[in-house]
């Protein structure tokens, strides 16, 4: 199912709704997989003060691994 947003971001940036979507589908994947990360930190540990932390490093980690696999790429 694709969202009222969706339809309404492509249209306002000219460009199809499935290229769109298509463009976005990374983005969309990098945070469900985070969010399934901490939902598995979560089950293990109970904390609040521990999982939001767990959570940010988790972000800041992966954003790293990216920025060093495009530093690869582009050499």
């Amino acid at each position: 199912p694709i969202s009222d947003t969706t339809i309404m971001a492509s249209a306002g940036a000219g460009c199809n709704h499935v290229e769109h979507v298509s463009t976005q589908i990374p983005y969309a994947l990098t945070t469900a997989g985070l969010a399934f990360a901490t939902y598995l930190l979560a089950a293990f540990v109970r904390s609040f003060y521990v999982l939001i932390p767990a959570g940010a490093v988790l972000t800041v980690g992966l954003l790293l691994v990216i920025k060093l696999v495009q530093k690869k790429k582009q050499a």
